[in-house]
């Protein structure tokens, strides 16, 4: 059970860190 919540959170790290590169390049998305 945890290790679901484990994948579930790293996959929403990675997509916040998605967003803040995207961000810091200016680029809208």
């Amino acid at each position: 059970m945890e290790f679901i919540t484990i994948l579930r959170v790293q996959q929403i790290e990675e997509k916040l860190k998605v967003r803040k590169t995207v961000l810091s390049r200016g680029e809208p998305r």
